[in-house]
């Protein structure tokens, strides 16, 4: 079976839900103070408030960045088949390694030294010149892509796959009109990724909330699984041929049993208290998470695949301007998202009304912002397809 070359648009259309889904968990990391991001607001919440926000960053961190991953994998070796191995490396250098490039030495700096640098830090912006000098010259800059991280993992997943590929291509293409996984395979998959996801945050630098240059280690197992899988599903058989009842059955079924599963979890694990024993080590919490991740993952990523090819596989105006401006969006946003937090700190409203405020006018202006400014410079055209 050879995979069809035409456009693929409910996958554009995830893609730009995604980047939307990651805007928004970075405005819920500003009030929630539950994950990483460069501008938190300290504040006590009550628990209802707290359930909420790890309900939501939960489930998105479970299968958002997973999904995109899979998704590239998917299409890594059709773009190398179709460019040849050279040109694939070439374009994936400038897709990805620029944008990442241009985000730690201009975009980082931005945030830092100028959005916060008085604002938040209480510096004085004479002393910018001489801790920019030591930024750039020290190297410092080689750990600060923030959201870029992505790009740089993938553009590094590719690089192997560069390297590899000849050895084992003209075997993947025997096996293009591949069976298709059926439910042994995905429990199983379930299974593996989260015994491999509890395996690896037992390393004390491997567990939630620790980064070697920006990287979050303790996710990247899955990260793998699914770029890997990716690679073989377009190899072996398409996701053109997952049949809409099975994937949205996975859909209802992982998500009624992680649903349930989560509040078990949470309120034995005491998660509202402390969330110290699920991010990695010899815990049963940590356990229970990561299953209950892979679980999410996989029924959310299998249903949204389904549901988007079978309702959402076509372009309106809409659709389209968004799709056209997702990866903008992703690179650019945290600039927008620290600096309207930043003129919302003074006004007294509830965390979950000012992430919603937050969420909703960082995408607006993102998404405009992308559309009549960056997207219209020459240079930024180019690598912000």
């Amino acid at each position: 079976m050879e995979v069809s070359n035409k456009r693929l648009f409910y996958i554009d259309n995830i893609r730009w839900v995604i980047i939307i889904l990651v805007v928004m968990v970075h405005c819920a990391v500003t009030y929630s103070q539950i994950g990483s991001w460069y501008y938190t607001e300290a504040k006590s919440l009550d628990t209802f408030t707290t359930i909420l926000f790890i309900l939501f960053q939960g489930y998105c961190q479970s299968f958002f960045m997973g999904l995109l991953f899979f998704i590239a994998g998917y299409f890594v070796p059709q773009a190398f088949d179709r460019k040849g191995k050279n040109s694939f490396i070439i374009d994936r250098l400038k897709r990805l390694g620029i944008p990442a490039l241009l985000y730690m030495l201009i975009i980082h700096p931005v945030i830092i030294y100028l959005i916060m640098w008085k604002t938040v830090y209480g510096n004085s912006y004479e002393n910018v010149p001489a801790e920019l000098f030591k930024y750039y010259t020290s190297f410092k800059f080689i750990g600060e892509s923030g959201p870029l991280w992505f790009a740089l993992a993938l553009l590094l997943f590719s690089s192997v796959y560069y390297f590899i590929n000849p050895a084992v291509r003209n075997k993947e293409l025997i096996f293009r009109n591949g069976k298709i996984p059926g439910v042994f395979f995905f429990i199983s998959l379930v299974v593996l990724m989260g015994i491999t996801k509890f395996t690896v945050r037992l390393a004390p630098f491997m567990r939630i909330g620790e980064s070697i240059l920006n990287m979050q280690l303790c996710f990247f197992s899955q990260y793998i699984i699914l770029f890997v899988l990716g690679i073989f599903a377009y190899r072996l058989f398409s996701i053109e041929r997952i049949s809409f009842k099975f994937g949205v059955l996975w859909l209802i079924f992982g998500f009624a049993v992680s649903f349930i599963g989560f509040f078990v979890i949470m309120i034995a694990g005491d998660a509202v208290h402390d969330l110290t024993s699920f991010n990695g080590g010899f815990t049963w919490q940590s356990l229970a998470l990561s299953l209950w991740e892979e679980l999410s993952c996989i029924s959310i990523s299998l249903g949204l695949i389904v549901i988007f090819r079978e309702k959402f596989n076509s372009h309106s105006r809409l659709g389209a301007f968004m799709s056209n401006n997702a990866f903008s969006v992703y690179v650019f946003h945290a600039p927008v998202v620290i600096g309207i937090s930043l003129l919302l700190r003074d006004y007294v409203f509830h965390p979950l009304i000012k992430f919603a405020l937050l969420s909703v006018v960082s995408l607006i202006l993102t998404f405009l912002l992308s559309h009549f400014i960056l997207r219209r410079v020459p240079f930024l055209k180019e690598i912000l397809k």
